[in-house]
C-alpha cells in the first residue's frame, strides 16, 4: 500500500483504531510508523483511552499538507477550547498518560473476561460472545431467533442498557448485542447480567433454535457492518 501511495502519489488515511487497547499478542504496526510519514494522513482520538467528553482528536500529517490542514481546520470551525488542549498536553508531558494507559491495559482484559464468563454462566450459551483481540466493547451472538431490537428495549426498562446489534447492518444478519465491556464493576456487572437472564428467560420472545456457523474475530472489529456502540452496565467511569 505504501508502494502504491508512493508511486502514484496517493494519500492513505489510517486510523491507527484501537492500538492502545489490543491484548492478544503484539498489535500491527502502523503505517505511519513503518517508514510511510510522508503519504499516511494518521488520525486518533482522546475519546477512547482517556473520556468522550473532551471531544479532542487528532492527526499526524505529512509536512507538504500541513499548511493545507491547518487553512481548512480553521474555515471548518477553529479550534478546541485551548484550556482542554492544555490539560490534555500537560497530562501527556507529566507522564500520567502513559501510566492511565497502563492501568487501562491491565484492567480492561480482566473486565472483558469477567463479562464472557458472566454471559457464558447467565445464559447457558443462548448469548454467545465473539472472541475479540482488543478494543472497549464486546460483541456477543444469540443462538435463537430472537428480536435483538425488541429485547435491547425490553432490557433498557430494567434499567440496563445493551445495543441491538441489527440497528448496525446494512444487510440482515445474526442477531445480537454489543455491550460495553471497559467500564463494568464488579456490582453493576451481577445487577446487569441479572437482568440480562431474567430477559432472556421471557416467555415474550420466540425461542426456536437456530443452527448458526460459529463467528470468531481475530481483531478489535465486529461482524460485517457493525458499528461500536456505547453499552453501559455502570454509571462510574474509568479512570488513571
Amino acid at each position: 500500500m505504501l508502494s502504491w501511495a508512493r508511486s502514484s502519489k496517493g494519500w492513505i488515511v489510517e486510523d491507527d483504531y484501537y492500538t492502545e487497547f489490543h491484548f492478544v499478542g503484539k498489535p500491527p504496526d502502523s503505517l505511519a510508523g513503518a517508514g510511510g510519514y510522508e503519504r499516511v494522513v494518521y488520525i486518533g482520538t482522546f475519546s477512547k483511552v482517556l473520556n468522550p467528553s473532551l471531544r479532542i482528536g487528532y492527526v499526524v500529517v505529512p509536512p507538504a499538507l500541513v499548511e493545507r490542514f491547518s487553512q481548512i481546520r480553521r474555515i471548518i470551525d477553529g479550534h478546541q477550547p485551548h484550556f482542554m488542549q492544555a490539560v490534555v498536553h500537560r497530562f501527556i508531558e507529566d507522564g500520567n498518560f502513559d501510566r492511565h494507559l497502563g492501568k487501562m491495559r491491565a484492567l480492561y482484559p480482566r473486565r472483558r473476561r469477567d463479562l464472557v464468563a458472566a454471559i457464558t454462566d447467565e445464559t447457558g450459551g443462548r448469548l454467545r460472545p465473539i472472541e475479540a483481540a482488543g478494543g472497549t466493547h464486546l460483541t456477543a451472538l444469540f443462538d435463537e431467533d430472537i428480536d435483538d431490537v425488541a429485547f435491547a428495549q425490553a432490557i433498557k426498562r430494567a434499567g440496563v442498557k445493551m445495543t441491538p446489534l441489527t440497528s448496525f447492518r446494512v444487510r440482515s444478519g445474526e442477531p445480537g448485542l454489543v455491550l460495553g465491556s471497559s467500564n463494568c464493576s464488579h456490582s453493576a456487572l451481577d445487577g446487569a447480567m441479572n437482568q440480562l437472564h431474567k430477559t432472556l428467560s421471557s416467555a415474550s420472545y420466540p425461542k426456536t433454535i437456530a443452527k448458526r456457523p460459529q463467528a470468531r474475530l481475530l481483531g478489535p472489529h465486529r461482524p460485517e457492518a457493525a458499528i461500536p456502540a456505547p453499552a453501559k452496565c455502570s454509571r462510574t467511569t474509568s479512570g488513571s
